[in-house]
């Protein structure tokens, strides 16, 4: 009889330690997550303004968080005339002050201010969402930690353990700075590269002097020009395939890149790794991801036409000799993932890539009027565990 008490006791006892584990927060060093995109989508973060909620890009490579004109012509701010050295182009050298604004519930500071472009471009060409972008002005108070396989961003208190290799920042000119580390190419001095989280498509940026370096070296086999979107506007850049490129320990091979103003490592690359930022001891550590081996492939946005409608993404047109089409979506299907991706995570600009890309596994589960199905390449049948 006592010997039930004592167990009946002991089993509640452990219940309740069990109840509090799960009540616990799973790690104290988080102060904010957010869940994203994975597989190098544009990071997009709810910012709050007046109780109203927008669509902000997160980006290292800009140094002023910058708010979209519309957005700026609700509110009263003051405007606070300043010189700007090292601006970006397209960003007003005007700074605009007092604004109270929320990444999620954690409030954000502007200490010179915020900026204002106009991002009707962005959202037009892209089909992107987006009113804004938080810059490091914002970040650089943070450890910021982006989990591109769990879809998650964190803003932490410490490093956690195990977050791969410390590669040190060496902070770019200009005022708030922006992040750089050095990138080695063989046969060819290492130079400093922005770390540029606005910007996806192809996996590097590099300065047409260096670029060209590179194809008389027969470093880059040079490819057709593809189209790009700015806040300015759309223009045609020239890309090609890079043979190497090391970043640490890290090399990889065959990485897409395209002419530019500035040297730049964008999403694309970045979602190879956990990326850890450690801003205000000037560390980003990389750690290997589940797609640091998966070849880079040529941007194609015009295999599909896609619409949110009541925030489910729609299929409008399909191009007959795609890979969209190859796969088995048709006009009228409601995506609800894709690649195991809740629909309502990814970007349409996203979307249009995925259903465009060769030569990697695609999957889409779909709604096709009261039929759920599970669409997949043969590579992706033959990635699924499940499937074998």
């Amino acid at each position: 009889m006592h010997r039930s008490v004592y167990i009946a006791a002991t089993l509640l006892h452990l219940g309740l330690l069990l109840n509090v584990a799960a009540a616990a927060p799973r790690s104290r060093a988080v102060i904010a997550e957010f869940e994203i995109a994975s597989d190098g989508d544009f990071i997009r973060l709810p910012v709050t303004i007046d109780r109203e909620e927008y669509s902000f890009l997160l980006n290292t490579g800009m140094p002023t968080t910058t708010l979209d004109e519309a957005v700026l012509a609700k509110l009263a701010l003051k405007k606070i005339a300043m010189e700007v050295r090292g601006g970006r182009r397209g960003q007003s050298p005007d700074r605009f002050g007092g604004l109270n604004a929320t990444l999620g519930t954690l409030p954000l500071e502007f200490p010179a201010g915020v900026a204002a472009a106009n991002y009707a471009r962005i959202r037009e060409k892209l089909d992107l969402d987006c009113q804004g972008e938080i810059g490091m002005d914002c970040l650089m108070q943070y450890i910021v930690q982006i989990d591109f396989d769990e879809g998650v961003l964190r803003l932490l208190s410490s490093v956690p353990a195990g977050s791969g290799e410390m590669i040190r920042i060496t902070p770019l000119g200009g005022e708030g700075g922006a992040p750089t580390i050095p990138v080695s190419i063989p046969d060819v001095p290492s130079e400093k590269f922005i770390i540029f989280t606005g910007r996806a498509g192809n996996s590097l940026e590099i300065r047409s002097e260096l670029l060209a370096q590179l194809v008389e070296k027969k470093k880059v086999n040079m490819l057709d020009k593809e189209k790009a979107v700015s806040r300015a506007g759309s223009l045609l850049f020239d890309t090609g395939r890079l043979e190497a490129v090391q970043v640490g320990k890290f090399r990889s091979e065959g990485v897409l890149i395209n002419a530019a103003e500035q040297n730049g490592i964008c999403l694309s690359y970045l979602a190879r790794f956990l990326v850890t930022f450690d801003f205000p001891r000037h560390r980003v550590y990389l750690k290997k991801g589940a797609n640091f081996d998966a070849p880079d492939c040529r941007l194609n946005l015009w295999n599909v036409e896609v619409a949110r409608i009541e925030d489910r993404l729609v299929i409008q047109d399909v191009d007959h000799y795609g890979v969209a089409y190859r796969l088995g979506l048709r006009s009228g299907d409601v995506v609800e993932s894709i690649n195991g991706c809740d629909a309502r995570r990814v970007s349409n600009w996203q979307a249009r890539r995925l259903f465009g890309r060769e030569g990697r596994p695609l999957a889409a589960v779909i709604r096709r009027g009261t039929q759920k199905l599970t669409l997949q390449t043969e590579s992706a049948k033959a990635a699924d565990p499940e499937e074998k």
